[in-house]
């Protein structure tokens, strides 16, 4: 066996050796870095499914159209209106308009029902989370929320970091074999 072989073969182990380093490395740390985004879904899930449970709660206060309470709830006449003395016509609004003690839009039935879907939702008013600051629009707590699932979103976020790693790993064994090879050239001449 050549002397250029022997250096060709030692390089060879070594560039095994040197690229398994980050491959294991990077294997650890993709599991370690998928968890966090992950455990975000996962959050972000639990807060959709609080708001859609309080949105549903609320609109059940909701009088049915076959209530009695309904049924004493109807449009004036043009004469009923008429008959309203100008005073009350003039009136401001919340002299004559019962205002809930609640009139926050999140636990507001009435609201709710008829606010457009972009309505940004305080997940603190409805007792979703401890942060003023998370929201959530109407229309996404609105639809029927899916279950969530770890498999898709901890493969994808695992697989992507594995895939960085292996990169990193071939190129690692690529260039200890190049500079293996030009160092066997040399011994060889």
């Amino acid at each position: 066996m050549g002397t250029s072989q022997r250096v060709s073969r030692g390089f060879h182990r070594l560039a095994l050796v040197l690229s398994a380093i980050p491959l294991l490395v990077g294997t650890v740390l993709s599991l370690y870095w998928a968890s966090d985004p992950t455990f975000a879904d996962l959050t972000r899930h639990q807060h959709l499914v609080c708001a859609h449970e309080h949105i549903e709660r609320v609109k059940k206060r909701l009088p049915s159209s076959n209530s009695p309470s309904a049924e004493k709830k109807r449009l004036l006449t043009d004469e009923e209106i008429s008959a309203v003395p100008p005073k009350a016509k003039d009136a401001d609004p919340d002299d004559w308009v019962e205002v809930p003690a609640d009139s926050s839009l999140e636990n507001n039935p009435y609201q709710l029902s008829f606010a457009p879907d972009q309505t940004t939702l305080n997940l603190k008013r409805m007792g979703c989370s401890d942060s003023n600051y998370e929201t959530v629009s109407l229309g996404e707590a609105s639809t029927t929320i899916p279950n969530f699932s770890w498999y898709p979103r901890l493969a994808f976020y695992f697989g992507f970091g594995v895939f960085i790693s292996l990169v990193l790993s071939l190129a690692v064994y690529g260039l200890v074999r190049a500079i293996g090879w030009v160092i066997g050239g040399f011994t060889a001449s």
